[in-house]
């Protein structure tokens, strides 16, 4: 069982059932058979607290996959009595997108794998759908930036969250990254793109250091320049420029 809250930075699979409760899915399970896919993708919306407790360590699901969507307030209280519990928050959509080229053996040239994940919609169905297309057109090959367009034609954009990140992890190339981003898009969308990634990250690593639970990204950020950039982009700065505000945060964060 694989808990969840629903937020847009969420790779979900397709669902073969939904349920409001455990009741529908207890009713129906012994007439389910095994799909000419596989296991069932099940999702259950539910907050009661103690359904969900009673079925996490039972064998009651044995042949599904079973993915219980919560608030995040029942989310949060879950995971501080049972830290152990599978959640989706334990991976980000990059971590599922290594996997998924891990699992196909797809090998890219240097950068590519970067490249074609930001280029790619944050939909599971359609990174499984493009992965399989390479997968099968170009087995074994080392891919090349026109075998990957061949499959999936794409502009090589730099989105504000790729940009945010390396600001983050103070990586060499970020000003270049900006550069290339403020050529590419509106520059108050970066900043209010950044401003919502900035607080959706900062929720996550609340959740991490709270329980524990949280993906090898969230763990690798550094606490002092997260915390740092969402005061300047979030709560001090009335200004949209995000030069102007990346500018300060790397005066600050020298001190």
């Amino acid at each position: 069982m694989i808990l969840y809250h629903k937020k847009s930075n969420i790779i979900l699979p397709d669902f073969d059932l939904v349920f409001r409760g455990f009741n529908g899915l207890d009713e129906m399970s012994p007439m389910l058979s095994v799909t000419w896919h596989g296991m069932y993708n099940i999702c259950i919306k539910s907050d009661n607290y103690d359904e969900i407790i009673k079925r996490v360590d039972s064998d009651m699901y044995i042949g599904y996959r079973v993915y219980v969507e919560v608030s995040e307030n029942m989310y949060n209280y879950i995971l501080m009595h049972k830290p152990s519990i599978a959640t989706l928050r334990s991976k980000d959509n990059m971590e599922v997108f290594n996997e998924l080229v891990e699992d196909r053996g797809i090998l890219f040239g240097k950068g590519l794998k970067d490249k074609l994940y930001y280029a790619l919609p944050h939909d599971y169905n359609k990174i499984t759908d493009v992965l399989d297309q390479l997968a099968f057109k170009f087995p074994g090959e080392e891919l090349t930036l026109d075998q990957i367009k061949e499959v999936y034609p794409f502009e090589d954009l730099v989105w504000p969250q790729r940009v945010l990140s390396a600001f983050l992890k103070l990586n060499r190339s970020r000003w270049s990254l900006l550069k290339k981003c403020y050529d590419q898009f509106d520059h108050e969308m970066i900043y209010y793109m950044i401003r919502k990634k900035l607080k959706a990250l900062v929720e996550d690593k609340i959740g991490y250091l709270k329980s524990g639970a949280g993906s090898d990204y969230i763990k690798s950020i550094p606490q002092k320049n997260l915390v740092l950039l969402y005061d300047i982009f979030c709560t001090k700065r009335t200004v949209k420029d995000s030069y102007i505000l990346f500018y300060i945060y790397e005066k600050e964060i020298m001190i």
